[in-house]
């Protein structure tokens, strides 16, 4: 979990896939480790898979 100022900006697993979610400031901090969520999707990007294994990394 990493709070970029205006965002909350999290990894969540979803049955071993890893999945990037930006959540509301008012998050950061409340949320746990382990700790069931629900997700409302509003907005979402996929990215070709280009082999690099860097989709962790925080894109700009």
């Amino acid at each position: 979990m990493f709070y970029l100022g205006d965002v909350n900006d999290c990894q969540i697993d979803i049955n071993g896939t890893q999945l990037r979610v930006i959540a509301d400031p008012h998050t950061y901090d409340v949320l746990r480790t382990g700790e069931e969520i629900g997700l409302e999707i509003t907005d979402f990007l996929v990215y070709e898979d280009d082999g690099r294994d860097d989709h962790n990394q925080i894109l700009t």
